[in-house]
């Protein structure tokens, strides 16, 4: 597990926030392609990961869910019948998330 420590500072209250990276190793490829990408993530401790598929001013293309995942996750996006231009892959889990861009060529 990675772990990072972030301190902020609000009025005269002091707060130390720990974020436990879930969801880490996240890789896409090919990338650019015609619109099908593979990708896979690995899931550290027991969540529900959403997948969100945006273009590049914040729309949602795609969106699903898996439910109560741990392990490597591996999968195919399709976004073929998109135009092309860079796109934005999100996994999300209980405590991180990452972004990865996507470039249909």
């Amino acid at each position: 597990l990675k772990a990072a420590v972030g301190k902020f500072w609000r009025g005269a209250s002091f707060y130390v926030l720990n974020n436990i990276n879930d969801v880490s190793s996240l890789s896409v490829y090919p990338n650019p392609s015609s619109g099908i990408f593979n990708f896979s993530f690995n899931q550290t401790s027991i969540s529900d990961i959403e997948i969100l598929i945006s273009d590049i001013s914040g729309k949602i293309i795609e969106k699903s869910t898996i439910s109560n995942f741990s392990g490597t996750h591996k999968s195919k996006i399709d976004i073929s019948n998109q135009p092309k231009g860079i796109y934005i892959l999100s996994i999300k889990g209980s405590d991180s998330a990452l972004n990865r861009r996507l470039i249909i060529k």
